[in-house]
């Protein structure tokens, strides 16, 4: 199995991803326990926001926003994260 860490193309996004999840009150480890997501459903999620063109934007909003109240209208993962 690919070890995305250490992808230079997709190690920001699982950050990313991460925080996102977090700043909008969704427990990632919690959902992976209770098998509502498994860990395919994370590293599609984490390949989702790693096609996003605007990255900068959401990573320069997370570094300044702590408490997110939805992800943004061009967000690859906006569905998904309301679904869980």
């Amino acid at each position: 199995m690919k070890d995305f860490k250490k992808d230079p193309e997709l190690s920001p996004h699982i950050y990313l991803f991460d925080e996102m999840a977090e700043q909008l009150g969704k427990n990632l480890e919690l959902a992976l326990i209770e098998g509502k997501i498994d860990a395919e459903d994370v590293v599609e999620g984490v390949v989702r926001c790693g096609t996003c063109k605007r990255a900068d934007v959401c990573a320069a909003h997370i570094s300044e926003v702590h408490d997110t109240q939805q992800p943004f209208e061009f967000c690859q993962n906006k569905d998904w994260f309301s679904e869980l």
